[in-house]
C-alpha cells in the first residue's frame, strides 16, 4: 500500500467489476499495440500510470466504501516490581 493511504473496506458488484476491469484490459491491449508499432517505451509506461489510477479511480467510485475500523487496544495491567 502506497505511504498515507488508509485501508478500507469496498463493496462492488460482480457486474460493475466485470464492466471496469473489461475496460481497463481493452484499454491496456490498445496501448500494447501502440507500443509494438512505436517502440516508445517512455509513453508506453506514462500510459499505463494513467490507465492504472483511472482503474482505481473506477473500482473507488462505483463502490460502496466503509472507513477503516481501529482495533480497540487491550487494556494494559502495571505491575509495581517495589
Amino acid at each position: 500500500m502506497r505511504k498515507g493511504m488508509t485501508d478500507e473496506t469496498l463493496e462492488i458488484s460482480r457486474e460493475k467489476l466485470f464492466d471496469i476491469l473489461s475496460k481497463a484490459f481493452t484499454e491496456l491491449t490498445e496501448e500494447a499495440l501502440v507500443l509494438m508499432k512505436t517502440n516508445d517505451k517512455d509513453s508506453f509506461q506514462k500510459r499505463i500510470i494513467v490507465l492504472i489510477d483511472g482503474l482505481n479511480h473506477d473500482i473507488l467510485n462505483k463502490s460502496k466504501r466503509e472507513k477503516p475500523v481501529e482495533p480497540e487496544k487491550a487494556p494494559s495491567i502495571e505491575v509495581d516490581w517495589s
